[in-house]
């Protein structure tokens, strides 16, 4: 961890030196940006009279430095201040005038003291010295450590989360890692999977096929998982009703040991739907079971708006998945906190909410080790007060653009962005009824594919934003 500005400063000069020096007599072991090694002080080689244009060369007595250069004047747009040119617009001891300190560890920035809003701000004005930690206020009121990324893509990032160490958040596949009971169907990529169920009394003049027959009397699944007594659990459907040509809303719910968790309706686009639902165990297994609440079958009920087209096949909702993980129990998203810079084995999420954060992009992807990225890196642009004005919808902000990565674009099943009050996830799906996006424990896409979910599904990952 590389911390700026906090542990170790002293002023040389007109500068505010930003790394530590061992003493005098001994040179530094490095010097931030624009400074070099003299003498055992990082000092500006433009400005410092001892030291003018080069290490070891002082200016005749009398004289000033300025633009690497001995003269009677300040040139280049410093002012004299003592015997010194100072550039007042960043000089924290003359910050915007003369004899005009700012407060300890403070910056002057534009001449004006006072903590940078973003760590653009701190790029923008200079004061950066690479990527680490730096002290950020946003509001005004609640100065902050954050982490800064001072490099990638332009640099000026400011970190908002980070998922743990390993990741293990599924991606809706049954081999994801904390699956504990799937379906008992075959996975298919399109909305033909085998048939979940018809309307609870079998239609008039049509039959159950693909070996559902038996589902038609009673009108539910049934699925018994393994679970421990106290934990709370996240059940995920992979759900669709591929020949639903109606208008009107089609639904299904879902129970655990006999209470209802909520329902999912849909309005029969023909692509899977993954709707999640919540329950804390109360024994070592428990019953899952899935519903058919409505399915309007124009062929055969005629209860269907007569917009219907065409007007066959209609009666089916298909199960591919059903995913039962562990709920993550880590506040983390937009508008929590969790976790600390220093600690890189643990989420951490800053609350940008809170903090006030403006940024109007992110910088999103998977990271190898600590606070670097790693192979898919992305840029997605989502407009001014996003956190503020999506609370409980999402933005669709389009495909984003590859920064790192074989994968040509950005992933389109994390093309939205939004439902900033949730706790559970920074998300980016599009209905809010599952935390796509990044989790405390990783990222969750539903695809291990570039084209949908840009090689991220399943790995750890981190959101930046500007």
């Amino acid at each position: 961890m590389t911390m700026h500005g906090s542990r170790c400063a002293a002023f040389f000069a007109a500068m505010l030196i930003a790394s530590c020096v061992r003493d005098e007599a001994t040179l530094v072991e490095s010097c931030p940006a624009g400074l070099t090694a003299c003498a055992g002080q990082c000092v500006d080689t433009a400005l410092h009279p001892e030291h003018c244009g080069a290490c070891e060369q002082p200016c005749p007595e009398g004289e000033l430095c300025s633009i690497s250069q001995c003269g009677v004047e300040c040139l280049g747009g410093t002012k004299q201040c003592g015997d010194l040119c100072v550039d007042v617009t960043v000089d924290p001891n003359n910050c915007g005038d003369c004899d005009n300190p700012c407060k300890p560890n403070e910056p002057c920035s534009e001449g004006v003291c006072g903590t940078p809003k973003s760590c653009l701000d701190i790029l923008t004005n200079g004061s950066a010295i690479g990527d680490g930690i730096y002290a950020i206020n946003p509001n005004g009121n609640n100065a902050r450590f954050v982490h800064c990324d001072m490099t990638t893509d332009g640099g000026g990032w400011t970190l908002v989360g980070r998922s743990a160490v390993g990741a293990t958040m599924p991606g809706c596949a049954p081999d994801a890692g904390i699956l504990i009971e799937g379906a008992a169907f075959e996975p298919t990529s399109e909305p033909l999977g085998t048939c979940l169920m018809v309307v609870p009394s079998a239609p008039t003049g049509q039959s159950c096929e693909n070996g559902c027959g038996w589902l038609c009397s009673v009108g539910h699944l049934d699925y018994t998982v393994t679970t421990e007594v106290g934990t709370a659990y996240t059940i995920t459907l992979k759900i669709a009703d591929y020949l639903h040509n109606c208008v009107d809303p089609i639904s299904a719910h879902v129970e655990a040991d006999g209470a209802s968790l909520g329902t999912w309706q849909s309005m029969g686009t023909n692509a899977w739907a993954y709707p999640s639902f919540q329950f804390t165990a109360n024994a070592a297994s428990t019953l899952v079971r899935v519903f058919l609440d409505i399915d309007y079958c124009c062929e055969c009920t005629a209860t269907c708006n007569v917009s219907c087209s065409p007007l066959v096949g209609d009666a089916n909702i298909y199960l591919d998945q059903l995913v039962v993980t562990p709920s993550q129990q880590t506040p983390f998203g937009w508008s929590s906190a969790s976790g600390t810079l220093e600690d890189d084995t643990a989420a951490y999420s800053l609350d940008a909410a809170a903090l006030g954060l403006a940024f109007d992009e992110i910088l999103f992807g998977n990271y190898a080790d600590g606070k670097t990225w790693g192979d898919y890196v992305y840029r997605l642009a989502l407009g001014a007060n996003f956190v503020a004005r999506h609370q409980t919808d999402a933005v669709n902000a389009g495909t984003a653009v590859s920064v790192t990565g074989t994968c040509p674009d950005g992933p389109t099943h994390l093309s939205w962005a939004g439902f900033t009050a949730s706790t559970d996830a920074f998300r980016m799906n599009g209905d809010g009824s599952n935390a796509f996006g990044l989790t405390s424990l990783g990222w969750r896409t539903c695809f291990d594919d570039c084209d949908r979910g840009g090689a991220l599904n399943g790995t750890p990952g981190m959101i930046f934003v500007r």
